[in-house]
């Protein structure tokens, strides 16, 4: 997620766990949990400078596959 204007800004990250199913936010060096409920006001325009930008990464296997 972007906070900030086209000259410049602030992101940070939403990251959901499958280990314990929670959501987490990572903002620099800090990590909390998020509140589920929380997810679409704080990155579909929930601030004043807030968008998100939509990137998922999922690990499916640890062996490498062609």
């Amino acid at each position: 997620i972007h906070s900030g204007g086209a000259f410049g800004g602030h992101y940070y990250s939403f990251i959901k766990s499958f280990e314990d199913r929670k959501w987490y936010e990572f903002n620099d060096r800090d990590v909390n949990e998020l509140w589920v409920n929380s997810i679409n006001s704080k990155s579909f325009g929930g601030g004043k400078y807030a968008s998100a930008y939509m990137l998922m990464y999922r690990k499916v296997s640890s062996v490498n596959q062609v």
